[in-house]
């Protein structure tokens, strides 16, 4: 399955929360992610409206923990070199994202991580890019 950008009227307004796995895949430069998606995320970075969970670099850390992933260097040193793009934003942990992903309505995936992301979306009015769908707020 390959990224694409969620399909939204005007993506010059929308900002992005980049899934866990997405950001490893945008960093990594793999050819999941469609070419559409890379030049909509460089206009989104030079904008200032894409967001990175710090819950992401501590997923990343636990996969790298359990081997589930494998990075060319530490994952601090790594975390460091994502925070070092120009452009990208964190988007901290608050008690209103923790609160408000136990309450999220219809049918969601059961990961935790996943369910701050997506509250950690409407919090911030932005388009969660996940591997799976986009989750447009």
């Amino acid at each position: 399955m390959r990224i694409g950008i969620p399909i939204l009227k005007d993506i010059k307004k929308h900002k992005l929360i980049l899934d866990t796995h997405v950001l490893i895949w945008v960093m990594k430069g793999n050819s999941m992610i469609k070419e559409h998606f890379r030049k909509n995320l460089q206009i989104a970075l030079h904008d200032d409206r894409a967001l990175v969970s710090t819950l992401s670099f501590w997923e990343i850390g636990m996969l790298v923990q359990k081997n589930r992933i494998s990075l060319d260097m530490d994952p601090m040193e790594w975390t460091n070199q994502v925070l070092e793009t120009e452009g990208l934003q964190t988007c901290d942990l608050t008690p209103e994202i923790a609160i408000n992903s136990t309450r999220l309505c219809g049918v969601v995936h059961g990961d935790p991580v996943d369910r701050m992301l997506i509250a950690s979306a409407q919090e911030e009015n932005a388009t969660l890019v996940d591997r799976f769908k986009s989750y447009s707020i």
